[in-house]
């Protein structure tokens, strides 16, 4: 006999979660290219100069948006420790709740 067969799909959380995460990070990183290039563009068609110029800019929505991925942290965890049912997902309210307020705590925070 030899050994078992090994399935491509062995765990399906973590494979979930690996292209949830794939999927963030790809929208995060879209985000930040259009808002750095929309504020690059009203800049210059206002004719508008800010200290630091338009390094400053970037870096602030570089910044930001590792913010909103650090922050983000919190979620997966969030969801291995409070798993919601249909049976009780109304006990579970108040932790999803407490979850929020530390993702906003965290991301505001970091910035």
């Amino acid at each position: 006999m030899g050994p078992p067969h090994k399935s491509a799909h062995q765990n399906p959380d973590r494979e979930s979660d690996r292209i949830s995460w794939v999927i963030v990070i790809f929208f995060v990183t879209l985000s930040l290219l259009i808002e750095g290039t929309t504020t690059q563009m009203e800049w210059a068609r206002n004719n508008i100069w800010e200290p630091g110029g338009i390094r400053a800019q970037w870096m602030f929505e570089i910044t930001s948006h590792l913010a909103i991925l650090v922050s983000g942290l919190i979620i997966p965890f969030w969801l291995d420790r409070f798993p919601l049912s249909l049976s009780n997902w109304k006990r579970r309210i108040p932790h999803y709740i407490e979850g929020a307020l530390n993702y906003w705590m965290v991301s505001c925070l970091v910035l």
